[in-house]
């Protein structure tokens, strides 16, 4: 564990004053064993937590110093113990210092943990199992960095940071492509999950046989499936009909509210029916880790009069999924859609309705305008196909 953790002094100063120190002490067990002697153990204490961590250092009783916590220097290997015992308090520090400095809450056991755990800094696999316990991800990133995780260790399931060099990156590519048939695009996003754990390590002071620069990551245009202005007029219409089914009803709501508002749809399922009621919402979007305000406009407030069950009764992306291919093939609507086409459908409608990309950027929460500006060649070449119009 010496080279995990990295130190910047003014970084780690000024998180200093918001975390709790993680507090610790060698104790000797009373129990004696056949030799008579007794097992030095770890204290760690911290937010009220406590844990006591067997050692594997035996003393007798009379070479242990209880005030300065070590071995006697009469004891013929003193040197050695003691010298142990300093490395662990050392390794304390710096775990310490890591989590200050990536404003992580350090417990008992997650500091045991990587006391006990030297192969983190070795094991590329098991760091990034490790670092993915600690992270707080959304279900859908979650579920992504698992099946990664799955491959990866289908291929190698003993890799080393050692043997994770460019070499290594390009065998791997071939590996995706060839034996598992994946398409670029999913190559490329396979890739970047393990670029990112490979930073991760970086920023932890782990030894790389890399140079992260090095790892290309392609970008990709992707055919994002929308619905245009008369589609969504169409399933308007449908909603506020009278003959609309029971069973449609409360999907159909939730999709034309995002049709409206673009959000995410894990932003979209987490909002409460008491956050609608005047013109502006807030909500904490999940993947900037943002504060977002929008707006209710009079069809997002329609929607919700029409039936006040939305956004109390609760509904699952799957559901959604399920009966709007459904409510499509009912409406003629040929196009594949799924949750997902209403953030679409919102981005390309208020480019056709005229409204500006750097605007579009700040309601969809995109940190690089790149990404918005996909939207803005989807209704570009909507107008060049408009030239077939000269055909009548």
């Amino acid at each position: 564990m010496e080279q995990f953790y990295n130190l910047n002094f003014q970084e780690f100063h000024s998180a200093k004053s918001n975390f709790a120190s993680m507090k610790h002490s060698f104790f000797l067990k009373d129990y004696q064993d056949k030799n008579g002697k007794s097992q030095i153990y770890l204290n760690l204490y911290i937010h009220q937590q406590r844990k006591k961590i067997p050692l594997k250092i035996f003393v007798h009783k009379k070479y242990w110093n209880k005030n300065k916590q070590e071995v006697h220097k009469s004891f013929e290997n003193a040197v050695d113990y003691n010298l142990l015992l300093r490395d662990i308090e050392a390794k304390i520090n710096k775990i310490e210092i890591q989590f200050r400095l990536s404003n992580q809450i350090l417990t008992v056991d997650k500091c045991a943990e990587l006391l006990q755990r030297p192969d983190l800094t070795v094991d590329f696999i098991a760091f990034m199992e490790y670092e993915m316990s600690l992270k707080s991800m959304e279900e859908n990133s979650l579920k992504n960095h698992n099946s990664v995780l799955k491959k990866l260790k289908s291929y190698r399931p003993n890799l080393l940071f050692a043997d994770v060099n460019e070499a290594f990156i390009a065998k791997y590519r071939r590996y995706l492509a060839n034996q598992l048939g994946n398409q670029e695009v999913t190559i490329d996003s396979n890739i970047k999950v393990i670029k990112h754990y490979i930073k991760l390590a970086k920023k932890r002071g782990i030894i790389l046989n890399i140079d992260i620069e090095q790892i290309k990551i392609r970008q990709h245009r992707s055919h994002r499936t929308n619905l245009s202005l008369s589609e969504v007029e169409i399933m308007k219409e449908y909603y506020f009909s009278k003959f609309i089914k029971d069973s449609h009803k409360k999907t159909l709501g939730y999709f034309l509210f995002n049709c409206m508002t673009g959000l995410r749809i894990n932003d979209l399922l987490k909002i409460k029916r008491e956050q609608l009621d005047e013109s502006f919402f807030n909500f904490w979007n999940q993947k900037s880790k943002k504060q977002q305000i929008l707006m209710t406009n009079e069809t997002c407030k329609q929607i919700l009069a029409y039936d006040e069950s939305l956004f109390i009764e609760k509904i699952t992306p799957k559901t959604i999924n399920e009966t709007i291919k459904e409510i499509a093939v009912f409406l003629g609507i040929k196009k594949h859609i799924t949750c997902h086409v209403a953030r679409h459908t919102f981005a390309t409608n208020y480019l056709r309705k005229g409204g500006k990309v750097e605007n579009l950027q700040i309601l969809l929460a995109h940190s690089d305008i790149k990404t918005t500006m996909i939207y803005v060649h989807i209704v570009e070449s909507d107008t060049v196909k408009t030239m077939t119009l000269l055909d009548d």
